[in-house]
């Protein structure tokens, strides 16, 4: 993550909503509406924007840390956390909503 500037940090783990969102229709069979399809094209339209803007290596300059930024393994570190994320948080959505998993008690703790 120290491989991007924390601004681009932010909008790129907004793509968490899309993951999220594709999860929650795989896992839980939930359709989506065509006005939350176009939000969803809107918001990775401007994470892409965004990251490509910020896609070329930066070399330090004499006054920083000799330390170059890698965007690319920033993007792939982002995207793992973003499918990590999303994925965790629709499988216990699943896990509490079907009776056929064995809850072991942990719903009753909720």
């Amino acid at each position: 993550i120290t491989h991007l500037e924390a601004a681009v940090y932010m909008v790129t783990y907004q793509a968490k909503i899309l993951t999220t969102a594709m999860f929650s229709c795989a896992l839980l069979r939930k359709p989506m509406s065509r006005m939350q399809v176009l939000a969803l094209c809107i918001l990775m339209f401007g994470v892409s924007l965004v990251q490509l803007s910020c896609m070329e290596e930066k070399q330090p300059s004499a006054d920083e840390t000799p330390y170059v930024q890698r965007p690319m393994l920033g993007l792939a570190a982002v995207v793992v956390a973003c499918m990590t994320s999303g994925f965790s948080g629709v499988w216990f959505e699943l896990v509490l909503k079907t009776p056929s998993f064995s809850h072991s008690g942990v719903d009753k703790d909720l």
